[in-house]
């Protein structure tokens, strides 16, 4: 018998599988869980949010919120503005709870909403203001998130989201980094339904106090004019500034709202 020689037809030694395909597979069903669960618990989030006791957000404000240092620094707002932010709430009559209204110094032109009835406005904000008007809508659109429960749905998406990270990554920091980017003054986003629904609220106040829906107008164009400064950055932070200047001109209309001259806004020193 002669001997020919050949090459073995398999190796058992080697792998025939693509290592890609393999680690691949088991990752894209991991994310694919993942994502399945954000949206059902996200869903879940929107069903229970509204449904918060006031008394249960304020104790979670205090635990969640409350010890950040943004919060530390923001000091009470002084007598004349917190009590133009009373009136603008009884106005409106639908917030939930008393409003904790702080100014916090800042050059960046913001207002935002926090659990428990904590509402943030800039100095830089104020400074940029002209009418009282202009504040009074500003305050009832604030408001307006706090009593549809807004910011309690973007928390507890966020914490949704933190909880999935850190099962998937494994790593604790997730929860303190969610608390950091959402009171970080640039990192409060509304859903544009959201926002469109605030600014109502907003108008809501303005009528009810001043019985004429004066200065919005004004307000709006210097929202999105990126030239002007001043309250052009907080177009940035709610955007689509002439979408909703368009939706509130509807809304004047279908109202029959009267436009007066606005009140000059005259704050304490602050």
């Amino acid at each position: 018998m002669r001997l020919i020689p050949r090459l073995p037809q398999g190796n058992v030694n080697v792998s025939q599988a693509s290592l890609l395909r393999d680690f691949a597979l088991p990752l894209a069903g991991v994310a694919a869980v993942a994502a399945l669960l954000y949206v059902l618990l996200g869903l879940a989030v929107d069903v229970l949010a509204p449904r918060i006791p006031p008394d249960l957000e304020r104790r979670m404000a205090r635990h969640l919120v409350d010890g950040h240092p943004l919060l530390r620094e923001a000091r009470p707002a002084p007598p004349a503005l917190a009590e133009l932010a009373e009136r603008t709430r009884q106005a409106l009559g639908t917030v939930p709870h008393a409003v904790d209204l702080r100014v916090l110094a800042s050059g960046e032109v913001n207002a935002f909403a926090l659990p428990g009835g904590r509402v943030v406005l800039t100095t830089g904000l104020l400074q940029a203001l002209e009418y009282e008007n202009e504040l009074v809508f500003t305050l009832g659109h604030e408001m307006g998130h706090l009593a549809a429960r807004d910011h309690l749905r973007g928390l507890g998406r966020g914490l949704v989201l933190a909880a999935l990270a850190t099962l998937l990554s494994g790593d604790g920091d997730g929860l303190g980094g969610l608390l950091e980017g959402m009171l970080d003054l640039g990192g409060r986003r509304f859903s544009r339904a959201q926002e469109l629904a605030a600014d109502q609220a907003g108008l809501d106040a303005v009528a009810a106090l001043y019985g004429h829906a004066g200065g919005l107008e004004k307000f709006f164009d210097r929202l999105g004019d990126e030239g002007s400064g001043g309250l052009a950055a907080l177009g940035r932070t709610h955007p689509e500034a002439p979408r909703r200047l368009a939706a509130l001109e509807a809304a004047i209309r279908r109202r029959a709202l009267p436009v007066a001259a606005p009140l000059p806004l005259r704050l304490p020193r602050l």
